[in-house]
């Protein structure tokens, strides 16, 4: 079939002397097809800016290699090379680029910059010009077969093409280094090793073969640049195990396997029309390469996958038995809280000498006792439903403007009987300023009074100092005593559910583990943040409350 397309018996008898035309059909076609299929198939089934960078990379990647084939032909005659051969350059260019493309919207997940854009359509515009002025291509040397090069175009697209292969490896080091997340790292490093392999086999090979070339060691160096398609195929193997592994592109199982299903098939298909040992050898090697890593990849991925779905179904199980015990919990509290609330009044009455006539002075003691257990009681059960709910984000916030300033001296000025009545100084201090801001007074009262009160409870001798102040555009409302401190082990428990310290219920058996996530579900419904800080046990500690300025 070949034979009949020649034109020049001399360059074809050229050709076949120091290669295989078979490893040369087989070099390109079958590269050139899996990436245009590869780069088809990914667009069509996910449109988002990573895939469009893959099919523009693998529409000019598959170009370049029908190209180059095109010109390494130079017996189909002179103008077929001359035309094929001049826009090589530019297609290499052109999937470089898009490799970028590719990597910068695939880790950050939006679009390249306009900046950018323009800069790398700026950086094509000298090979554009070469090619319409005929300036990269001077003539056509038929003693040799090959066209007459300008070492300037030339240059220019291998200064270019290291250019991009350095802009990607920084870029994705550097996006490496700045993710904390494990799967997303992960995921960076598997397409740029990806990438990078696929364009430093491309970009060395030509290196590699222009450097022996001029310095004598092998006249047909230039027959070794077929081995820098090679990477292409390993850049789509990197990109199957995103796609298996980590459902990138959004693909699922049965579409990565008939995507690998796809590539086997064409692999094989090469069989039909290669006839030489050598590229019958590559062919089989390439077979049986994309056969084990697919099928291996796909079965071992199911299995996971499988096993994920299980967990998955697992956990939606137990939040549904969380969530209907939570509720049970919150039916339970209101309930408790119900018969407490009644039986309080009940004591409170008697205490009162209504109609029921003189209560006895030796029983009243008894009764207050009564009461007192029970106000505690329900304000046990209180905290509690309002830690879950601030938690939960159900607690209803009524919000008007209000003076925080305010609100933390008249807290502060309520519980001070009950610190001295603990033998504690309780010092407020407000400095100078503009304490307005949106909120809920009732909650954030209560929010101010839980820390307060908590640091009575826990501190056994000294005092609190509550101190307001705008720093750094922020209301900073600061709670320091000098009581039992915060172990580094505690620390990690406060603000969260049920979250006592370890010695908790020996100073304060009344303690709930709520408080604190009441505090925070409030203050960060305000906008504002809560946090402590301690230096040890017995070191006393420090409650912060942040608000920002004038909200």
């Amino acid at each position: 079939m070949i034979e009949n397309l020649i034109q020049s018996p001399y360059c074809y008898e050229y050709l076949v002397d120091q290669i295989s035309v078979g490893l040369l059909v087989y070099s390109h076609i079958p590269t050139a097809l899996i990436a245009l299929v590869f780069g088809i198939f990914l667009f069509s089934k996910t449109k988002n800016k990573s895939s469009f960078a893959i099919l523009i990379l693998s529409i000019c990647f598959a170009l370049w290699g029908f190209l180059d084939l095109g010109a390494w032909f130079a017996f189909l005659g002179s103008k077929i090379t001359m035309f094929t051969w001049s826009l090589l350059n530019l297609l290499s260019l052109l999937f470089f680029s898009f490799s970028y493309y590719f990597i910068y919207t695939f880790i950050k997940r939006k679009d390249l910059p306009l900046w950018q854009k323009v800069v790398g359509f700026t950086l094509l515009l000298p090979t554009l010009w070469g090619i319409f002025t005929g300036a990269n291509l001077t003539g056509f040397d038929m003693t040799i077969c090959e066209a007459y090069e300008s070492d300037f175009y030339n240059g220019y697209a291998t200064y270019l093409q290291f250019a991009f292969v350095a802009l990607i490896a920084v870029f994705s080091i550097k996006e490496y280094i700045n993710t904390k997340d494990g799967v997303l790292r992960k995921k960076i490093l598997l397409a740029s090793v990806g990438i990078l392999l696929f364009l430093s086999n491309f970009f060395l090979t030509g290196i590699l073969v222009g450097f022996i070339y001029s310095f004598g060691l092998w006249e047909y160096a230039y027959n070794a640049e077929i081995y820098g398609l090679f990477g292409m195929p390993v850049f789509l193997i990197f990109l199957g195990y995103l796609i298996v592994k980590y459902h990138e592109f959004n693909l699922k199982i049965f579409t990565a396997q008939a995507f690998i299903i796809a590539l086997i098939t064409l692999v094989a298909a090469q069989f039909a029309f290669i006839h030489d040992v050598t590229s019958i050898v590559l062919n089989t090697i390439t077979f049986a390469l994309v056969s084990w890593v697919g099928i291996s990849l796909t079965n071992n991925v199911r299995l996971e996958i499988e096993l994920r779905k299980k967990n998955e179904t697992l956990a939606e199980h137990l939040q549904v038995a969380n969530d209907g015990q939570a509720n049970l919990i919150h039916i339970m509290n209101h309930q408790i809280k119900s018969y407490l609330s009644k039986s309080r009044n009940i004591f409170a009455e008697l205490l009162e000498e209504p109609s029921y006539g003189p209560i006895n002075e030796s029983a009243k003691p008894m009764i207050k006792e009564g009461l007192e257990s029970l106000t505690e009681g329900v304000g046990f059960v209180q905290q509690v439903l309002n830690g879950s709910s601030a938690e939960t984000g159900k607690l209803v916030y009524a919000k008007n403007p209000i003076e925080i300033g305010a609100i933390v001296t008249e807290t502060a000025t309520k519980q001070k009987e009950k610190a001295d009545s603990a033998g504690l100084s309780l010092e407020v201090t407000i400095d100078e300023g503009d304490y307005r801001m949106i909120g809920d007074g009732v909650q954030l009262r209560e929010a101010i009074r839980n820390l307060i009160d908590n640091s009575i409870r826990y501190t056994p001798k000294g005092g609190l100092k509550v101190h307001l102040t705008h720093k750094e555009k922020k209301m900073l409302l600061t709670i320091t005593d000098t009581g039992m401190g915060i172990t580094p082990e505690d620390m990690k428990k406060l603000f969260t559910r049920g979250g006592r310290g370890k010695d908790s219920l020996k100073v304060n058996i009344n303690s709930t583990g709520y408080g604190l996530v009441f505090v925070k579900g409030v203050v960060e419904a305000h906008g504002g943040r809560t946090w402590a800080e301690s230096e040890g046990k017995d070191k006393g500690s420090t409650f912060y409350i942040e608000f920002p300025a004038n909200k």
